[in-house]
């Protein structure tokens, strides 16, 4: 999988951590000076550096499925928003993409607790 990833500011920077140690090419947000930008500024930097985008934030799917534009979108729904819990169902998450070799690129994927969805985005 050669996925590049941006994490939004609403995840914890040990979250950007982990990731890496999973082997991903991941920016955080910080790290681009995109703390504190808007949605806007945040989806056109993704964009430009054709990185999938990992957040909490539903608003970014609104984005995308209107442009149709971004690499991807990852959005996590997992309450509470414990690292641990998160953590545990991310590994899970990366690892069976890479098991089946699911193609994440120009989709939208819903991260739950127990399960997550792909829709796929045509060009």
């Amino acid at each position: 999988m050669n996925n590049k990833f941006l994490v939004d500011e609403n995840l914890s920077p040990k979250t950007t951590q982990f990731l890496r140690g999973l082997g991903l090419d991941v920016t955080d947000v910080s790290e681009a000076n995109l703390r504190g930008k808007s949605d806007d500024k945040i989806y056109k930097y993704a964009l430009e550096k054709k990185l999938i985008l990992i957040t909490f934030d539903h608003e970014f799917g609104y984005f995308y499925l209107h442009r149709r534009d971004l690499e991807g979108l990852i959005i996590i729904r997992i309450h509470p928003q414990i690292l641990e819990t998160l953590h545990r169902i991310m590994r899970k998450f990366f690892e069976t993409i890479k098991r089946r070799e699911i193609i994440i690129r120009k989709s939208i994927i819903i991260l739950e607790k127990s399960r997550f969805r792909i829709r796929r985005i045509s060009d």
